[in-house]
């Protein structure tokens, strides 16, 4: 995102079909990592830094959404693959639902 000291990446958060925006989602886990002046300064010889290189392919567009009951909502409209809650639910767009040590299919 341009002028963000942070080198957030420019992700379009997820919308319901009319448009509003998705209850519960709290940002896209690669823009939540909070960088230190000396790993925002990293670059490869292309120019990308950690968001962009390490962190996006360790968490992709992983969404994360305030509670479990939230994901479940926005299952959907999960596009790029999982979701996770801050109470500790995990939720594919396959449809396999993590919670703990069990997975349930989610229809």
């Amino acid at each position: 995102m341009e002028n963000d000291p942070q080198k957030k990446l420019a992700m379009d958060d997820p919308k319901l079909p009319n448009g509003d925006p998705i209850r519960g989602f709290k940002g896209y886990a690669v823009n939540m990592i909070d960088l230190g002046l000396e790993e925002l300064s990293i670059q490869t010889n292309s120019g990308y830094g950690l968001r962009e290189t390490l962190f996006y392919n360790l968490f992709g567009s992983l969404q994360v959404y305030e509670t479990q009951k939230q994901v479940e909502a926005a299952l959907p409209h999960i596009n790029g693959g999982v979701a996770v809650s801050l109470d500790g639910f995990i939720a594919k767009e396959n449809g396999f639902i993590y919670s703990g040590c069990r997975y349930l299919k989610f229809s």
